[in-house]
């Protein structure tokens, strides 16, 4: 073995109680603490040959291991929240949280003007007045497609959330939680101007009424709508479109209310009862009208003669029989 093969390389490597070798250190120390040969030192830096694995047996010397690196010896920088104490990596992500705590909304949407905290969600917000991603078979939009998956399951009629009291099924948790309001009773949200009390979607939607805002338009006849689901069922009247079949008759229509009205013609269900006199309705709109006949109330006036009635079918009766073509002049003349 020559000399330059037991000495070469040292530079690139670091003893395991030792320094980092940088160039050349002078005498290497054997196990008797006698100085190596010359031929032993460190040979000069730029001569590249390699370190045989058992010089280590015959110098005496200890064996070589890689020097770390000096990068991964130093400490990260963490960046802590003075509110709630959570740590952070990034500087911009703490700045990103504190908005959790200052209420910042930096990003609003050009079209409804409501803001966010993040942009991620002002894009997804967009959506739904740009109609993209429409769901194909009811027309309405999601603005994540794991909210669509979702979705799918009313279209597939399972309804695997069932109440732990009344028995009731549906096919969204969040459904089976609003649901659970009226077991409960509790409503969390109130509402700043009136001071009714909701659940907060139901308060959003309530606020709307409030302020007026219409943020859903028809892309048909510019027509805007508070909740979306109104602009879903208006949308059918230009579809055409008639979703929810009887599966007794099969009588189709357009909005789910009025299938679940309809079924109860068949079912025999009157589930609205007068307080008067007990008598029990099937539509909540037919038990408003009965109650006239014990209140006195006719909330509906001719516009011609100012003649009042308890119903709305009466009022169009005696329109259509005193006010209209040769009947409005002799009705005029007896109003003379």
């Amino acid at each position: 073995m020559s000399d330059g093969e037991q000495t070469d390389g040292r530079q690139d490597w670091k003893e395991e109680t030792g320094g980092p070798q940088t160039g050349l250190q002078g005498e290497e120390r054997g196990p008797g603490n006698a100085s190596l040969p010359s031929s032993e030192r460190a040979a000069p830096f730029g001569r590249r040959r390699r370190l045989r694995k058992d010089d280590g047996n015959q110098t005496g010397a200890k064996p070589f291991r890689f020097a770390p690196n000096s990068s991964s010896r130093s400490q990260e920088i963490r960046f802590s929240c003075s509110v709630c104490q959570k740590i952070f990596q990034r500087k911009i992500n703490l700045s990103t949280h504190m908005r959790i705590h200052t209420g910042e909304k930096p990003h609003s949407c050009s079209v409804c003007g409501k803001g966010f905290t993040h942009r991620p969600n002002l894009t997804s917000h967009l959506r739904g007045h740009t109609g993209e991603k429409p769901f194909p078979f009811c027309g309405k939009k999601f603005a994540l497609n794991a909210t669509m998956k979702r979705h799918l399951i009313v279209h597939s009629g399972e309804k695997p959330f069932g109440c732990s009291v009344c028995g009731k099924s549906f096919a969204l948790q969040g459904t089976l939680k609003q649901h659970m309001i009226v077991h409960t009773g509790e409503k969390p949200f109130s509402c700043t101007v009136c001071d009714v009390k909701f659940w907060r979607a139901g308060l959003e939607r309530h606020m709307r009424i409030h302020t007026g805002e219409k943020p859903f338009t028809c892309y048909f006849c510019n027509l805007s709508f508070a909740q979306n689901s109104s602009l879903i069922s208006h949308v059918r009247v230009h579809t055409g479109e008639k979703p929810f079949k009887c599966s007794v008759c099969k009588v189709r229509f357009r909005v789910s209310s009025h299938l679940s009205k309809h079924m109860r013609l068949h079912s025999g269900d009157k589930p609205f009862s007068c307080s008067e006199c007990g008598k029990r309705f099937a539509q909540r709109a037919t038990l408003m009208r009965h109650s006239a006949v014990h209140t006195g109330e006719k909330p509906f006036s001719c516009s011609v003669c100012y003649k009042s009635f308890a119903r709305q079918e009466n009022l169009n009766r005696h329109y259509l029989a005193l006010h209209t073509g040769r009947n409005r002049v002799n009705a005029a003349i007896d109003l003379m």
